[in-house]
């Protein structure tokens, strides 16, 4: 056997939460060996090798440990695309995070590449030498269009007198399951959300485009010589907790002191920028009619009717990204590391200052040779777990009855 059954406490996991949830000490596999470990993360995680044909290469890898039939699953989705148009090769690469549920980031790993191709089509059309700010702004547009999308689709499907229309009127029209959820997947989407973060990379690989929205983060690595590597952030946070989103809602609700509550937006959503959470930017009345009229719907009513109360003039929530450009340098080794804030997350209480942080995640996909034949989205993982072998096998392996690390999904990319 290539472990051995141990057990844990809450305080072993720093999982102060649990303490009073569960029958402590748990059981966890504790691997002998970092070859038995790795064979574990490899068993627990989706990972996968991507290369596209004009020499492009992603290292894809999801992971959520907790796997019983009462979980919901993992929420995250990824999607690597790439396109030949005729000025070459293009490539996509997107995270999505999503919350409340999958409904949201799965539609928008599968929908949301043509919409940003069409639109970078669009522009290269009417100006195939089309600059960096052009082609930027073909992205922003893309995703607000996208994200626009899902309330077309609702208002198409529902009755146009819906607000006049009782409970179990609606619920009729609503929960449409067994006759192929037409409508209750167009609700769905709605009430669902994802944070996001897409990479687009153009055929000479000279430039590098970053769209994101809410607490997904990239990070380009550079490695000049062995040893020698910079790391640079290329993402913002964009959650309730940053002052500068507060500020920015406030400005758009004069005189709605609780358009943020406690950090959070109504009180209720972290995340300041997301596609979905239509709750936080359509009307109250879509909410209180609609939404929660879904079944199943929410997982927290009584959250969801206490925020909608606070919901007076929206949109609260922006589905407007933060869009950079990067010049890549061709002479030196160019990484992209895009991933959700699950690995972030995997360093708390050891890495929190963000350029320690995202050094340690560069010297990691930079460093030649692991346990995971070069998988570089794997061997973040593992680095992530911990340095420990016994804490890292027991932060994959304990038998808890909810989860204990959020969803995490990470694209290496090697241009």
């Amino acid at each position: 056997m290539n472990f051995t059954v141990k057990q844990a406490f809450a305080d072993d996991l720093g999982l102060g939460w649990a303490g009073g949830m569960a029958d402590w000490p748990i059981d966890y596999n504790s691997y002998t060996s970092e070859d038995a470990f790795c064979e574990a993360l490899k068993a627990k995680a989706t990972a996968d090798i991507i290369a596209t044909p004009n020499g492009i290469v992603a290292h894809t890898l999801t992971l959520q440990p907790y796997t019983k039939p009462v979980s919901t699953g993992n929420e995250d989705r990824h999607a690597v695309k790439y396109w030949e148009l005729p000025s070459g090769q293009w490539t996509f690469v997107g995270v999505f995070d999503g919350h409340s549920g999958h409904e949201t980031s799965e539609y928008t790993a599968k929908s949301l590449p043509p919409v940003v191709k069409s639109h970078l089509e669009r522009v290269l059309t009417g100006d195939p030498n089309a600059g960096p700010n052009a082609i930027g702004h073909a992205f922003s547009k893309a995703i607000q269009v996208f994200d626009k999308s899902f309330e077309d689709n609702l208002k198409a499907v529902i009755p146009e007198n819906f607000e006049s229309l009782s409970d179990e009127e609606l619920q009729a029209v609503i929960n449409d399951q067994a006759t192929g959820g037409r409508v209750y997947t167009k609700v769905m989407k709605c009430m669902r959300g994802a944070c996001s973060v897409i990479t687009v990379i153009d055929p000479a690989k000279e430039n590098l485009w970053i769209v994101n929205l809410g607490d997904c983060e990239a990070v380009l690595g550079e490695r000049r010589t062995p040893g020698l590597h910079k790391a640079s952030i290329l993402t913002s946070i964009h959650n309730a907790t940053i002052s500068a989103e507060r500020e920015r809602i406030h400005a758009d609700h004069p005189g709605e002191e609780e358009a943020t509550l406690n950090n959070r937006v109504l009180g209720a959503l972290e995340p300041t920028r997301a596609i979905g959470d239509h709750s936080f930017k359509l009307p109250a009345v879509y909410t209180e009619k609609i939404f929660l009229n879904a079944q199943p719907g929410f997982r927290a009513p009584r959250i969801v009717r206490q925020f909608t109360a606070r919901n007076k003039t929206p949109p609260y929530v922006s589905s407007v990204p933060e869009v950079q450009h990067r010049r890549l340098d061709k002479s030196v080794t160019n990484k992209v590391i895009v991933a959700t804030d699950g690995l972030r997350d995997l360093y708390e209480g050891r890495l929190t200052v963000t350029e320690d942080l995202i050094k340690r995640w560069v010297h990691v996909v930079m460093e030649e040779g692991d346990g995971f034949g070069g998988h570089k989205a794997l061997s973040l993982a593992s680095d992530g777990l911990g340095e420990d072998l016994n804490m890292k096998s027991m932060r994959l392996t304990i038998d808890l009855d909810r989860a204990w690390l959020d969803d995490t999904t990470i694209v290496v990319i090697t241009i």
